[in-house]
């Protein structure tokens, strides 16, 4: 139930309300794997090869499109499933870290404080 909801939410954010996409075309596909593949390291070029564009054109689109780098807008995936695992399981933060595409729970850790303003432990006990 909960990842139906969770790719129903990712669809809403790529498609918006109207069922219309909120990105141009020539970031469906990289931004759709991005969703399905968000554990996983991408290099940039394999993003930009999806859409036929340089690297610099891709990343000045992603940007102006997204608001963020791909990069910072992988790491928001990433976080934001972090703490759906929190709310929804027992898994450790070295289990959440793993599963949500940090090898090293330390990083994942800086990263998530960053980001969410709190410790993982903190955000997982509240």
């Amino acid at each position: 139930m909960i990842r139906i909801l969770t790719d129903f939410a990712r669809a809403v954010h790529l498609r918006g309300s109207g069922g219309k996409s909120v990105y141009p075309a020539q970031l469906s596909a990289s931004l759709l794997w991005m969703h399905a593949h968000f554990h996983e390291k991408f290099p940039l070029n394999i993003l930009s090869n999806m859409e036929n564009l340089s690297e610099s054109r891709y990343r000045a689109l992603f940007t102006h499109w997204t608001g963020m780098p791909p990069s910072e807008y992988l790491s928001t995936l990433r976080i934001r499933r972090a703490c759906e695992l929190f709310l929804t399981t027992e898994m450790s933060v070295s289990a959440v870290a793993e599963e949500c595409g940090y090898p090293d729970p330390l990083y994942f850790s800086r990263i998530f404080k960053k980001k969410m303003g709190v410790s993982p432990r903190a955000y997982k006990h509240n």
